[in-house]
């Protein structure tokens, strides 16, 4: 996707913005590709954990993904994901 491909060249540019990660998160789960998602999640979480609005944006990425396990039948996983977003 076009999107994919600009987050991607905003990453090289700003290799520790924590943001880039979590959008691309957003792409990668709307691609169907939650493994993807869920590390990029841990990226942005890993380059500013102190962040509250990181916080914030990685609870909500991690609400989509749990939502995208439960609706694909994968409830463990789902729970996972939501217990993991409750933590943050």
């Amino acid at each position: 996707s076009e999107a994919l491909a600009v987050l991607n060249l905003a990453r090289a540019g700003l290799p520790d913005n924590p943001t880039i990660p979590l959008y691309l998160g957003d792409i990668y789960l709307a691609l169907n590709d939650p493994e993807k998602a869920e590390k990029e999640i841990e990226k942005a979480l890993a380059l500013d954990p102190h962040s509250q609005w990181i916080h914030i944006m990685a609870h909500s990425n991690l609400n989509n993904l749990a939502s995208h396990y439960k609706f694909n039948g994968a409830a463990d996983k789902a729970m996972i994901f939501y217990e993991k977003a409750l933590k943050i």
